[in-house]
């Protein structure tokens, strides 16, 4: 079975990712997305579109003119744009999703961490080593900030 947070993780994650790479595909195709010829003018101007849209490497022109054709579809078509709204709201609203996420995290170690690093140290050391280092216990934590205080 899959790993449960990676999933979550990328289930929330994708809709950023999935704006990011069409950005970056609208970056890399740059001019060349909107200059790419519909098919009749394949047909009429074959040679010329051979000789003027032949990719690097001696990659074919046709190969790359459909490249540039489905980059186009995702990044700047009407079916594109739609594509992009569903996976943008697909999994519900984004805020409250990275809110529900922190919630749900398991931060003890990272506050045991903050808590050994304003400790004071021990034998020299900066902070004190954790637990399952062979360092001390830490003392309970106090909720109530009136207590830190005194």
């Amino acid at each position: 079975y899959p790993n449960r947070k990676a999933v979550m993780s990328a289930i929330r994650l994708f809709a950023e990712w999935n704006r990011q790479m069409i950005s970056h595909f609208v970056s890399i195709g740059a001019s060349g997305l909107v200059s790419v010829p519909q098919e009749k003018t394949l047909d009429m101007f074959s040679e010329n579109i051979g000789k003027y849209f032949r990719g690097a490497g001696g990659q074919d022109s046709k190969e790359r003119v459909s490249l540039f054709r489905m980059a186009w579809d995702l990044a700047g078509s009407s079916w594109g744009g739609r594509n992009e709204l569903y996976e943008r709201f697909f999994t519900g609203d984004s805020q409250r999703a990275i809110a529900n996420t922190y919630l749900r995290m398991d931060k003890s170690e990272a506050v045991d961490i903050i808590r050994r690093m304003l400790l004071p140290g021990e034998n020299g050391h900066p902070f004190p080593l954790p637990e399952k280092f062979g360092g001390p216990a830490l003392p309970p934590l106090v909720e109530d900030t009136e207590e830190c205080l005194n």
